[in-house]
């Protein structure tokens, strides 16, 4: 059987005794331990690990066991990719705001369904005149209300999520560049293989590029500009 799990940002270590294969039979049974717990173990078992993002939190003690592979992306994915890089770097708090924000979004949007479903619930189990039933039709003003802020919290959210993104989309130029600088040295392979270079040794190079100092009145701009 093969287990594929999505949406990942690094590698637990209790899969660790997995990817070693540390196993043990005992009466017949092949077993190993994840965590407290001792289960099963098929020889064909396969775990299959996605990241949309292309820094692994591997450890080194792992990183023998565990076959990466990194599939080409466009340019736009990879400008994208390096823009996300380099605002985590340089305004780590917009990032923090803008995830806040996608939580906040999710969670009015998650109550909005709830609301609807209370309704349909509501409305299914409703016995003779609905315009006459009390507890139903005041049922309908609270929902009402409570659709009404949920649904001004979530406009607010979106004013806030488009400031955010604007911010963050400051830093767009300098991701230009990077993302084109890579797909022009990613040509030059085809005529030398010694200058083939990974995704992950040019997102190196750019860490490297964001550890240029910065003076405490560049701004964004000027800071973007000195990336750049």
């Amino acid at each position: 059987k093969t287990l594929v799990v999505t949406d990942c940002e690094g590698m637990h270590s209790i899969l660790y005794p997995l990817m070693r294969r540390e196993v043990t039979v005992s009466g017949g049974r092949t077993m190993i331990e994840m965590g407290d717990r001792s289960v099963d173990f098929s020889d064909n078992f396969k775990l299959v690990v996605v990241s949309r993002s292309s820094e692994h939190d591997i450890a080194l003690s792992a990183k023998g066991f565990v076959s990466p592979v990194v599939f080409n992306m466009s340019r736009d994915a990879l400008e994208n990719e390096i823009l996300d890089l380099v605002v985590r770097n340089e305004i780590p708090e917009t990032e923090e705001r803008l995830e806040a924000v996608r939580l906040t979004e999710k969670s009015l949007r998650l109550d909005l369904i709830q609301l609807e479903d209370d309704i349909l619930e509501s409305l299914s189990t409703a016995d003779g005149n609905l315009l006459e039933n009390k507890g139903l039709l005041q049922l309908l003003k609270v929902t009402k209300d409570k659709v009404s802020g949920i649904s001004d919290a979530l406009l607010k959210s979106e004013e806030a999520s488009c400031e955010l993104f604007e911010q963050k989309d400051k830093f767009r130029s300098f991701a230009q560049y990077a993302s084109k600088i890579f797909t022009l040295v990613q040509n030059l392979g085809s005529l030398k293989a010694a200058y083939q270079f990974s995704l992950e040794y040019f997102f190196d190079l750019i860490k490297k590029i964001m550890n240029t100092p910065c003076s405490d009145h560049e701004g964004v701009e000027g800071r973007s500009d000195t990336l750049c």
